[in-house]
């Protein structure tokens, strides 16, 4: 079963520098920080086969976010994106086919993203980098949706996040590996020390404790206190204060018993240094991994627009090979953006020379129009003129040369005028 968590972030640039451009934690099954990343109305740098690279600029996505930011009514808000972390078990994805179950799990994460925060800009990594070994999925939301609107702070609470998750696993994890999913992510109902039967039992229960209660605070002493104060969890160092050990009194059938477990302990041979057997809660509950985990969830960085000032000097330079790297995928996204721009504008010319043409047509055939109209009313006209001087020439002669004698026999009178 899968954990979720969530951090709202003050600076989407350093958290997304942390995901995508930091070294990674555990080298012992992959090489690389990320194993496939995808975004979210945002544009990423390819490859040179045109596929999305696995190796992103934690700088070039931050001023996509930021263009977001400005259309807010308050650009200078403290926090600046949400970071929701989904850790998968050893059930759903074990590991062995690495790149296989890394494009398993982007496409959930991206599943996830689409249906659940379509209205924002978003970034998902596949990481399999940590100290226990496990897959993971960092997500980082924009808190400020393309139109410059907030994105409500509900839509993060821990425990409406894990039920929606629960629920999206058990429609979507079948569909996407073809394996049935193991179960929720978190139980409904909580292990409490007051009925516990085992120790493994007891092992299970601090381990949840812990993890929820890092979810919830900030530092390390937080995290200490808490644990003592609410859940009766206390911690003890050892081996000069190198490593911890967990203690709690338990009730049992037997009476109140103190249980212990050491975060992580392995036995090696002497001889050949190989290790035997391994003991403890795991390398994820270690003192080391959880003020690593503190240290960077609480990574400040002060950022100035237009320029960036970290307050961490850990954080190692990017190489000479990376930063040509980079420019290069960025070289190539621009030369993609111009070729589709140019096919575009060679598309806009074809359709208007096509209007023109159609147009041209529409002229000249309505021009041939006209001049067909004109034929045909001249040729009625002259129709009519010889329907007229076949009508003349049909009346009889005796007829018209009486009309002529009358005509000129009255002009002959008229001439001689009256006699005095």
């Amino acid at each position: 079963m899968s954990i979720v968590k969530t951090q709202a972030c003050k600076s989407s640039y350093t958290r997304l520098s942390y995901i995508l451009n930091g070294t990674p934690h555990n080298s012992d099954k992959v090489a690389n920080r990320a194993l496939v990343v995808s975004g979210q109305n945002v544009n990423l740098l390819h490859d040179k086969n045109g596929n999305i690279s696995a190796t992103q600029s934690g700088a070039y996505l931050e001023r996509q976010f930021h263009q977001s930011l400005m259309k807010a009514h308050n650009p200078h808000r403290t926090y600046q994106c949400q970071s929701i972390i989904v850790s998968f078990s050893p059930d759903e994805f074990d590991t062995l086919d690495i790149n296989k179950q890394a494009s398993q799990a982007n496409e959930l994460a991206q599943l996830y993203i689409k249906r659940f925060f379509s209205d924002s800009q978003a970034v998902s990594v596949v990481q399999c980098d940590g100290n226990g070994g496990k897959m993971h999925v960092h997500i980082l939301v924009n808190a400020v949706n393309r139109q410059g609107k907030t994105i409500q702070t509900n839509r993060f609470s821990i425990f409406h996040l894990r039920k929606q998750f629960d629920n999206f696993m058990s429609q979507n994890f079948e569909n996407v590996t073809g394996r049935p999913w193991p179960g929720p992510s978190n139980q409904n109902q909580r292990l409490d020390s007051k009925n516990l039967t085992t120790k493994s039992a007891w092992q299970k229960h601090v381990k949840q404790v812990i993890e929820k209660v890092k979810s919830e605070v900030t530092t390390i002493d937080d995290f200490l206190t808490k644990l003592s104060n609410q859940y009766g969890i206390t911690v003890t160092n050892r081996s000069k204060k190198t490593a911890w050990t967990y203690h709690q009194q338990v009730k049992t059938a037997k009476g109140v018993k103190e249980y212990k477990v050491r975060d992580y302990y392995e036995r090696r041979n002497k001889k050949t240094n190989k290790i035997e057997s391994v003991r403890g809660l795991g390398k994820d509950f270690t003192k080391a991994s959880i003020t690593e985990y503190f240290e960077s969830k609480n990574k400040k960085e002060v950022v100035i627009y237009g320029k960036r000032k970290s307050k961490s000097t850990n954080e190692p330079k990017p190489s000479e090979q990376s930063i040509q790297e980079v420019r290069e995928r960025a070289r190539i996204a621009s030369l993609q953006l111009k070729q589709q721009q140019e096919r575009q504008r060679l598309n806009i010319a074809r359709l208007n020379a096509i209007a023109s043409l159609q147009a041209e047509d529409n002229s000249s055939t309505e021009r041939h129009r006209n001049q067909a109209r004109q034929r045909r009313n001249q040729k009625r006209r002259q129709q009519v003129a010889d329907e007229a001087r076949r009508n003349d020439s049909a009346i009889p002669t005796t007829t018209r040369n009486f009309k002529s004698t009358e005509r000129n026999h009255g002009q002959h009178h008229e001439a001689e005028g009256p006699s005095i």
